[in-house]
């Protein structure tokens, strides 16, 4: 269930629970289809309204690594967390990361608890829906996404993953419409409506024949066809290398350079630890890059700190030049942009990049509504002789890739 706030007699606000609903298709959508489901989603969109904590005690739920985020996010927001609810409790106490923290399992916290607390449920990678629907049958009061909370804190802190669309007006629509229409195939357009479907109105929409598998992120089949040994990668938003670390098995090592951006100074000192510890021929292709990258190159504020969410943002502590990735003079076969909101700017900065050298592109979509539209729309019109696959590699409204493949490096 999400939440929104009302304000009691006393004059707190608190959260009120408001069930998230779930839909489960059976047959993937045509376009006419899609158009006709977005048109309903539209209908029922819900203004933005982040969940606002009052008087409850705060626990968490999941202690994987949402959870990690989700506690050092509220650390730094001066947020108190009263426990940790986890299915596997004993497996997580001893990690050094819930220091000072009481980790239970669920059927450790007492009833009036359960009834009193606000549950914060820190897991993307399972459906939202279940959990809640087991959640209120052991007695919890009030659960909700994780993200949803974060919302509340978007003044002081970028965490963006929670927004609320709200309705499209006339030419969002039609934006919209017009992706769902470039869409290569049925199941682009089932993964886009799941994604559209929570942040429109926070409702879980379930496509048997499109499945959500994490475990594929930037890497799906159709993007791994067109890999080839030499590969050229433009990993943007690189964070510790994981990313690279994936195209370096695919491609069996047999890569002619990555250029690896991470400009979080933290992340970086990290990813340069990884690289270090590569094979020494494969080390040598590899280079780190401190860059800031968007549309053009010019002043911004950039947020860093933030493990995986550092970016561009009004709150950032620092004064940071962007470059466009123009500007690098590269020659890539494969870029990834996951750059916490800062896609569409840096496509807009990589356009003779990308129509000079015509790579394989995924390009995450779920930290604000450039996803919905904006974005779909500007790689249908910019990218010629393309095919245009989205996937949501995990739940909540999160790992929404679109990815852009040259047709004639897919493989038949």
């Amino acid at each position: 269930m999400t939440a929104f706030p009302h304000v009691s007699a006393d004059g707190l606000r608190v959260a009120t629970p408001c069930p998230v609903r779930a839909r489960n298709f059976d047959a993937l959508p045509d376009r006419r289809a899609a158009i006709a489901l977005l048109q309903q989603l539209n209908a029922r969109a819900l203004d933005p309204r982040p969940v606002a904590l009052g008087d409850r005690p705060l626990a968490l739920y999941g202690a994987g690594n949402l959870g990690k985020l989700a506690r050092g996010h509220l650390d730094a927001m001066g947020q108190s967390i009263a426990f940790v609810v986890d299915a596997d409790a004993a497996r997580h106490r001893a990690d050094p990361d819930w220091h000072g923290l009481s980790i239970l399992a669920p059927e450790d916290v007492a009833p009036h608890v359960r009834r009193e607390a606000l549950l914060a449920i820190a897991i993307a990678n399972s459906p939202f829906v279940p959990i809640q629907a087991e959640l209120a049958l052991q007695g919890w009061g009030a659960c909700v996404p994780f993200y949803d909370l974060a919302e509340s804190f978007r003044a002081r802190h970028p965490l963006s993953n929670g927004w609320f669309s709200g309705p499209l007006d006339l030419s969002g629509f039609a934006a919209a419409a017009t992706a769902l229409e470039h869409f290569a195939d049925d199941a682009s357009r089932a993964h886009y409506l799941r994604f559209a479907a929570w942040h429109m109105a926070r409702e879980e929409w379930e496509f048997a024949d499109a499945p959500v598998v994490p475990a594929e992120r930037f890497f799906i089949p159709e993007l791994a066809a067109t890999l080839r040994a030499g590969a050229r990668f433009l990993d943007g938003g690189a964070h510790h290398g994981s990313v690279t670390a994936r195209l370096l098995e695919e491609v069996r090592g047999q890569v002619s350079a990555v250029w690896a951006i991470e400009p979080d100074p933290a992340n970086a000192a990290v990813l340069r630890d990884f690289v270090a510890g590569l094979d020494w021929q494969v080390r040598a292709r590899v280079q780190v890059l401190g860059h800031v990258v968007g549309a053009r190159r010019e002043s911004v504020r950039f947020h860093h700190g933030l493990g995986y969410a550092s970016q561009i943002s009004p709150t950032g502590q620092s004064q940071r030049e962007s470059l466009p990735i123009d500007a690098l003079g590269l020659d890539p076969t494969y870029v990834k942009l996951h750059l916490e909101g800062g896609e569409l700017a840096a496509l807009e900065g990589a356009r003779k990049t990308l129509l000079q050298h015509r790579p394989a592109l995924a390009v995450t979509v779920y930290h604000n509504a450039d996803g919905l539209a904006r974005t779909p729309l500007w790689l249908a019109q910019h990218l010629e002789n393309y095919q245009l696959v989205m996937r949501a590699h995990a739940w909540c409204g999160t790992g929404a890739v679109i990815y852009a493949l040259p047709k004639e490096r897919m493989r038949k």
